[in-house]
């Protein structure tokens, strides 16, 4: 595809980290490349062995490829795309299916992939802002983010994805993952609760290669629904591209 070649050689000029990578059905995903590490190298005293989220099947893949903003679906394909309306109201088992349809190696991220980056961002200094207080960071005094969705008192609720300001990115620059803090709660694979039981569901159940996606856990009820607080991230993080 020599747009996409094209375009993808203008994203790396300001995002070397960043992709478009298409799925099975022809979506296009922006996708940002987190390389491997070792426990050791984020936290204080533990092993020096691969972080579980670069472990997938039994070995060691150099890299994993998560969804830059919370995604959108289009066409019945969610997609991470920018200053675009998340889209939710999925069940844990929806958000799953929907992800692994876009093709091998495409997954709902995972518990183990969100602990990574968390983990990566201490170890760094930097915990990334985000919608938490009113489409805007609970310290920030202006509002930057695109407003997409107001409360019932016609307060702003759910942003546009990566419109906010550079903070709200996991790197604190634009080449990083939007949005993981607030705006809209997120599903993660690993681990559910069913009737009060929680379930633990090891691996990635055969996703041997390519990228992941993240779907909101909820739609997006004009006039009802609140940003979500803290940590959300729903449909997907990719494993690791072959």
């Amino acid at each position: 595809m020599q747009n996409l070649s094209e375009l993808n050689l203008l994203l790396k000029t300001v995002a070397a980290d960043n992709e478009i990578i298409p799925d099975a059905t022809g979506g296009l995903s922006v996708m940002v490349r987190i390389p491997a590490f070792t426990l050791d190298q984020v936290v204080d005293g533990a092993p020096a062995v691969p972080h579980p989220a670069f472990v997938v099947g039994g070995t060691t893949v150099p890299e994993i490829w998560i969804s830059k903003y919370q995604n959108t679906v289009v066409d019945g394909v969610p997609q991470s795309l920018p200053a675009s309306d998340p889209t939710g109201g999925y069940t844990y088992d929806e958000a799953i299916a929907a992800c692994a349809a876009k093709g091998d190696g495409w997954h709902l991220m995972t518990n183990a992939e969100w602990a990574a980056i968390g983990l990566w961002c201490r170890r760094n200094g930097f915990f990334p802002e985000g919608n938490n207080l009113l489409g805007k960071a609970y310290d920030e005094s202006v509002y930057t983010a695109i407003p997409v969705t107001y409360d019932a008192d016609g307060r702003r609720a759910h942003v546009l994805t990566g419109t906010g300001p550079r903070t709200w990115s996991h790197t604190g620059d634009v080449g990083g993952i939007y949005d993981l803090n607030g705006n809209v709660v997120e599903h993660a694979a690993g681990a559910r609760t069913i009737y009060g039981e929680l379930q633990i569901i090891p691996g990635r159940a055969g996703h041997a290669a390519a990228a992941g996606v993240r779907l909101p856990a909820r739609l997006h009820q004009r006039g009802e629904d609140r940003p979500a607080r803290g940590r959300g991230r729903g449909a997907g993080v990719p494993a690791a591209r072959g």
